[in-house]
């Protein structure tokens, strides 16, 4: 009898601990991770399937983000709140508050800190939901912005340019190269412990 019992509550303990994990890894669907205990090795938990995949440098997080992208229209792109981090060391010409690799992703003028003319600087209009480009407010639509947090967006009518939804804060962040995933990587990683890390599988 006493068997029966330590077996049942052994097997609801195990039971609790796997379903505290899948909630875990559910949650961090599209996160970047850094592992706090160990060396800052830095992992995406892929959207799609759940596991993680090591991003080992910049470059090579770059190219496996751009991988895992998914098309998505300017006008539908345009509808998710940009991401401004002031961590992130990049030239900024125009001292607009937009770095220049930013403002080429947005098609905004590194030279002219107002590109549109309107007397607000590109940076404060990005900032505030304002049209860098033109007049008017962005309109957002949280519900496309909820089904791609997390993921890497890829512009098909323009020039492939890559954006990262972070599920943080559901702003979009400019993947311009190699350095701009360092980045990322870097200011926008959440941390976990190794035995947190460990209940995400590896992907591949």
């Amino acid at each position: 009898m006493k068997n029966i019992i330590l077996l049942t509550v052994l097997f609801f303990v195990v039971l609790s601990s796997t379903t505290q994990a899948a909630t875990m890894v559910s949650r961090l669907k599209g996160y970047i991770l850094l592992q706090v205990e160990s060396l800052g090795e830095a992992w995406y938990v892929n959207p799609d399937t759940s596991s993680r995949i090591y991003m080992k440098d910049g470059q090579k997080a770059y190219n496996m983000m751009r991988e895992l992208s998914l098309g998505i229209t300017n006008a539908n792109l345009a509808k998710i709140p940009v991401g401004v981090e002031q961590r992130f060391q990049c030239t900024d010409n125009d001292g607009d508050g937009l770095c220049n690799k930013l403002e080429e992703g947005l098609g905004t003028d590194i030279n002219n800190s107002d590109t549109d003319n309107d007397n607000h600087s590109d940076g404060m209009e990005i900032l505030n939901g304002y049209d860098p480009l033109g007049l008017g407010q962005l309109t957002y639509d949280t519900s496309l912005i909820n089904s791609v947090s997390g993921k890497i967006l890829l512009q098909v009518e323009d020039r492939g340019q890559a954006w990262y939804v972070n599920p943080q804060d559901n702003k979009r962040y400019y993947l311009a190269d190699g350095d701009a995933a360092y980045q990322i990587m870097r200011f926008l990683s959440l941390g976990i412990t190794n035995t947190d890390l460990a209940s995400i599988s590896v992907e591949g």
